[in-house]
């Protein structure tokens, strides 16, 4: 590329291109995203891609999802929050923005809900005249993206279907004859990660890990179902002799079968001459376990993107020093190019739009 080279639209130069010559020739896009409409209440806009619901249920619930989500939000925001400017007087009006807002702490409930649902939305509270008074942090089961056909955002929507009013908590239905109130895209921040192609949504942290969770914790659950139930070890119990030629009824032999299926804790049996127990040896359970319980939790670091160390842990089975080292260093590229796209939107859609309202130039 030479500087200050003419061509026939538009000048390369180290300014870069003439917005100008782009501003007359853009027309608008040809193509067309693929939209999923919620079927009911109509309008409402796209699905969600996955039920939030159970991601939010996860990370409530399941402490190890808890720590990989809080421990990224801290890693994004727990380093510092530094804003510069050249202008002193702009930087003196961000910082103290920042602090009437409490921003950092609604920053990480925002970055928080991207990686547990679709996406994290806030709502910029505005006055009649522009000017950015607060932030409030949306949940974003009840959001929706309404889009047009070539993607660009109609407007964002609130489905307060079955929402209580101050009074009920008295009786009475917030949205008696309206599911849902529709909020101008320009006083919605959002961001999302695990974007695909032209979807409307993002997949979240949680999502794209849940068969790898569901496995975890279904392989747990049996393992201690087992220890549980009969220490590892199965009753094999058989009723009748055939050498005396007796044979228990039908009915005998599935009540004892039926009392087994709840077997806990009891230790003393009391049976008569025609009943011999006996345990079935499968060896020690609890090792069987273990490999597949150490895999999938490996396969849980490695999709949350998070070394092992960061928890508290040992590296991964095969990780030596060196590449525990290289592992950390991506983790702090991953972070860092969160924190990058964050600052983007921060800048460009909230901090912008607060100075210009305090009477500043673009």
């Amino acid at each position: 590329m030479v500087e200050g080279k003419q061509t026939k639209n538009f000048q390369i130069a180290g300014i870069g291109i003439d917005k100008s010559f782009l501003e007359e020739q853009f027309d608008d896009f040809k193509t067309l995203v693929k939209r999923e409409p919620v079927r009911f209440p109509e309008k409402l806009g796209e699905i969600h891609p996955f039920d939030s619901a159970i991601t939010e249920g996860l990370y409530k619930k399941f402490g190890f999802i808890n720590a990989i989500v809080e421990k990224k939000v801290d890693h994004i925001w727990g380093r510092g929050f530094h804003v510069k400017s050249d202008n002193e007087n702009a930087q003196a009006i961000i910082e103290q923005w920042i602090i009437d807002v409490d921003f950092i702490s609604k920053g990480k409930q925002w970055t928080r809900e991207a990686f547990v649902k679709p996406f994290g939305v806030m709502e910029l509270g505005m006055t009649n005249n522009g000017e950015v008074r607060n932030v409030k942090v949306l949940d974003a089961k009840n959001i929706y993206k309404h889009r047009d056909d070539k993607g660009n955002i109609k407007s964002y929507n609130q489905l307060i279907k079955g929402f209580k009013t101050d009074r009920d908590f008295q009786k009475e239905p917030l949205t008696k004859g309206k599911d849902f109130i529709s909020l101008e895209p320009k006083n919605i921040i959002e961001f999302s990660i695990n974007k695909i192609g032209d979807d409307a949504y993002g997949l979240g942290l949680i999502y794209p890990n849940l068969d790898v969770i569901d496995s975890f914790l279904g392989m747990r659950k049996d393992l201690h179902t087992i220890m549980r139930r009969k220490a590892g070890s199965p009753y094999w119990i058989k009723m009748g002799s055939l050498e005396q030629n007796i044979f228990p009824e039908a009915g005998a032999v599935t009540d004892f079968a039926n009392r087994l299926t709840y077997l806990q804790a009891k230790t003393e049996w009391v049976t008569g001459p025609d009943v011999d127990i006996k345990t079935v040896d499968f060896g020690a359970i609890s090792q069987k376990f273990s490999f597949p319980l150490e895999n999938d939790l490996d396969m849980l670091f490695y999709g949350f993107q998070t070394p092992k160390g960061e928890m508290g842990a040992a590296a991964p089975t095969g990780l030596g020093s060196q590449a525990s080292k290289e592992w950390s260093t991506e983790l702090d590229i991953h972070i860092s190019s969160l924190q990058e796209e964050i600052e983007k939107i921060i800048e460009e859609k909230i901090f912008r739009r607060v100075l210009l309202s305090h009477g500043f130039d673009d």
